[in-house]
């Protein structure tokens, strides 16, 4: 009968590169999103989904010492490199479970799973790890951007501050339970599963949220409240508000609890419209709206910005459009990007291409950036563009759209920058002021 630790491991397979590449639907899905299916049904522990992310996180430092430890190109059969990548990541950062029966667990595993004639081997290669366990531990230790590969580190340098902070990030074991607000604008930066999800059975109003993108609600939210404070729209305080990009809705129904909290010192939205291109997760922006009782005030349309001019083929580009105002007073965007401020979370995107991920998303950015500024009302009109990303290049992009203008935000100002995303955030002003 097979332990708990052995279970755990078999299950992480299952979400690992080369057991993925061979089942269509995994490979095609993105690895925070089967992660999140099988959070709901209970399929993933902590102590598996710790499993997993480590094993992504480290990949370039185990891509490295197996290429020292193979006498041959591949690995057969291919699926065994899971394991060994697993494992690799287990013995660096587990502190729980000895060393010993961290090896002989695994290599039960790759018996079992894989064939007795890779017991021997696997059992070579963890031994090996071990011998030099202290001296990888200290390089991780010195120098964490290791962890984030050759692209990125040439494309970052390797002293910059976004290879620094995001290798820091990455090398820290991801914390139990996950963080989210309530209704009384209470963050709370750890939670259990079991907890978040009884409190939602239980009707409780509370949203799971990084801590970066909390504190980029309390800056949007501070943003609104002290423009609202020294310019209303006009004379009755009414305004609209949309949220181009808003699935799954955490950004904005976080605003809108602080502005709610808030109502004594300013007029709440007259208008909200919350827009995404997919469906899929327009239902999941429905579900977490009807939680919160703000299905009656958010309007939710289907709507692909910027599609029409990013790809002029598109036959959804103009969905939606005729349901909703033609300009608002605000107007806020978290615009789809390449992902490189949320590695901690996402660590699959270590192993792609940094470069082409940006390049990718930059047309469409630029189109959405485009069409919404032809949205904003009148000279008191705003626009808040925000990405999960801290990259320099992509970054001056988005800048450049803006005008030239610098970003105001940023994620990583804050004091525990270290556990959170990092998101940049731009304001634009329909007209500068004088």
């Amino acid at each position: 009968m097979a332990s708990n630790l052995q279970e755990s491991i078999k299950t992480a397979l299952e979400f690992m590169p080369e057991h993925r590449l061979h089942r269509k639907r995994t490979w095609a899905l993105t690895l925070d999103t089967l992660l999140d299916d099988a959070r709901s049904q209970k399929e993933v522990s902590a102590g598996t989904l710790d499993l997993i992310l480590m094993g992504y996180r480290y990949t370039h430092l185990f891509q490295r010492e197996l290429g020292e430890f193979l006498k041959k190109p591949n690995l057969e059969p291919r699926e065994l490199k899971d394991l060994f990548q697993v494992v690799f990541a287990a013995l660096l950062t587990r502190t729980k479970t000895p060393i010993s029966t961290l090896v002989s667990e695994a290599v039960e595993v790759a018996r079992w799973q894989f064939g007795a004639k890779t017991a021997g081997l696997s059992n070579a290669f963890f031994r090996g790890v071990t011998r030099r366990l202290e001296a990888l531990k200290d390089e991780v230790e010195l120098r964490p951007q290791i962890l984030l590969g050759p692209r990125l580190l040439q494309r970052w340098g390797e002293n910059s501050n976004a290879a620094k902070k995001t290798g820091q990030l990455i090398s820290l074991r991801p914390e139990g339970g996950l963080s989210a607000f309530d209704d009384k604008g209470q963050f709370f930066e750890s939670i259990s599963m079991l907890d978040f999800l009884a409190a939602k059975t239980r009707g409780e109003k509370i949203q799971a949220m990084d801590l970066g993108s909390w504190g980029f609600a309390k800056w949007c939210h501070g943003k609104i409240l002290k423009q609202h404070q020294k310019s209303p729209t006009n004379s009755s305080g009414a305004w609209s508000l949309l949220d181009a990009c808003a699935a799954p809705g955490g950004k904005l129904i976080a605003a809108l609890t602080l502005l709610n909290i808030d109502k004594n010192q300013l007029t709440l939205p007259e208008k909200v419209i919350a827009t995404d291109a997919k469906n899929s997760r327009l239902s999941l922006l429905r579900e977490n709206l009807e939680q919160w009782k703000l299905n009656e005030l958010v309007q939710v349309e289907a709507i692909s910005w910027g599609e029409a001019a990013s790809s002029p083929a598109s036959s959804q580009a103009i969905e939606g459009r005729g349901r909703i105002p033609e300009h608002f007073d605000w107007v806020i965007a978290d615009l789809p990007c390449s992902g490189l401020g949320t590695l901690h979370s996402r660590p699959d995107i270590i192993s792609e291409d940094p470069g082409k991920r940006v390049d990718e998303v930059k047309p469409l950015q630029a189109a959405i950036i485009q069409e919404l500024r032809q949205r904003l009302n009148d000279a008191n009109s705003i626009l808040i563009i925000s990405v999960c990303s801290v990259d320099p290049q992509e970054i001056a992009n988005i800048s450049a759209q803006l005008d030239g203008q610098s970003p105001e935000y940023s994620s990583w100002e804050n004091a525990d920058a270290k556990s959170c995303e990092g998101i940049t955030a731009w304001v634009f002003r329909k007209t500068k002021p004088q």
